[in-house]
């Protein structure tokens, strides 16, 4: 693991959030509602199966039609994580680490901290294993109108980097054994 890519992911991050002006926040918020895709065509170096994800998690995974939004973590009576059936590809990886942000974030405080840990892990994993994440600098400057700067996310970083690193960690351990797996099946042939 390359924990100088997880922080210079971080940094370009909080640059990106800086730079993000009100007509951009108001196109994707419109972009966001009309539930439009970034990335239909461009296809995922990191593919993952609902198992493995399931592995990666430690809870059940789902996929299902949703209405209102994209994916939920729940962990009131049973703790899963359901994604929306409509998003394939590296959308579904991004919305699937989102979740599994929350999932591992431990700490419960106001919303808008929660949100903006889980995003911004979300798109430093995803800058990681190289998943385009278009998303996510404009998901944070319209979380963060009227509630914060773009300086909490540099105050929140040693949280968000916890979580990061979980996440690489978790996914590298499960391409390793999907990697040595595929190795004994050649050795068999």
């Amino acid at each position: 693991m390359k924990y100088w890519k997880i922080e210079t992911a971080l940094l370009k991050l909080y640059r990106l959030v800086c730079n993000v002006r009100q007509t951009q926040i108001e196109k994707f918020e419109r972009y966001w509602d009309e539930g439009r895709t970034w990335a239909k065509d461009y296809r995922s170096p990191l593919s993952l199966t609902l198992r493995e994800m399931k592995e990666i998690a430690g809870c059940p995974v789902y996929s299902r039609r949703i209405r209102g939004c994209r994916a939920y973590y729940r962990n009131f009576l049973t703790e899963c994580i359901v994604l929306d059936s409509r998003y394939k590809g590296p959308e579904r990886i991004v919305l699937f680490l989102h979740e599994l942000a929350h999932k591992l974030d431990d700490v419960r405080d106001k919303r808008y901290y929660r949100e903006l840990v889980a995003e911004s892990c979300s798109y430093i994993v995803a800058e990681y294993f190289k998943i385009i994440n278009r998303a996510a600098p404009f998901y944070i400057a319209t979380y963060m109108r009227g509630r914060g700067s773009a300086y909490d996310i540099l105050r929140l970083s040693p949280r968000i980097m916890k979580v990061s690193l979980e996440i690489v960690r978790r996914i590298e351990k499960i391409l390793a054994e999907k990697k040595h797996k595929r190795k004994r099946r050649r050795a068999r042939k």
